[in-house]
């Protein structure tokens, strides 16, 4: 069983190809594409726990791909990682669904670790979005029962047995 899946956009061959390998042997299933259009065209195709992107690749200027993710995934993390860091790009993620900005060359260990704490706060966000789904539709069904069940007088008012429902 995958621990996530994890989509990682970067242009640059031999960070696409490690990275996605080292996560992989550890129990994730990896995606990659080689810029922001090809990673648009797989979250639309393919649900992911976690995209990982570069920020410096055709397509995402101005960290355009990271805010049309944001718009359309439903609040998939992401983790940057970049070889340009900047004040300017740092700050403007903060205002995005970002876990994690992170600088070329990444520590393998810690990016690991904010990959797996990213994916799993991301699946109980998910799970508490399905249950409380499962529940409203528990509590309109549990409603529409009793409104067929409970027989009603000529007003209106339900019929409370053994006496005038309109007396309290």
């Amino acid at each position: 069983m995958s621990r996530g899946r994890i989509l990682i956009a970067d242009d640059e061959p031999t960070f696409l190809t490690s990275t996605a390998e080292l996560l992989r042997r550890e129990g994730f299933t990896v995606d990659t594409v080689e810029d922001a259009g090809g990673a648009l065209t797989a979250i639309a195709a393919q649900a992911y726990d976690l995209l990982i992107t570069d920020l410096e690749m055709p397509g995402n200027a101005d960290l355009d791909l990271v805010q049309q993710v944001a718009h359309l995934s439903g609040g998939l993390p992401i983790i940057i990682i970049t070889g340009f860091p900047s004040v300017r790009s740092a700050v403007a993620s903060i205002e995005l669904p970002v876990a994690a900005y992170l600088v070329k060359p990444v520590h393998f260990p810690d990016l690991l670790k904010r990959v797996s704490s990213a994916v799993a706060r991301f699946r109980s966000y998910q799970a508490m979005q399905s249950a409380e789904a499962r529940l409203g539709e528990y509590r309109q069904q549990l409603e529409t029962a009793s409104a067929k069940m409970l027989p009603t007088a000529p007003s209106g008012l339900p019929v409370v047995a053994g006496g005038d429902p309109r007396s309290g």
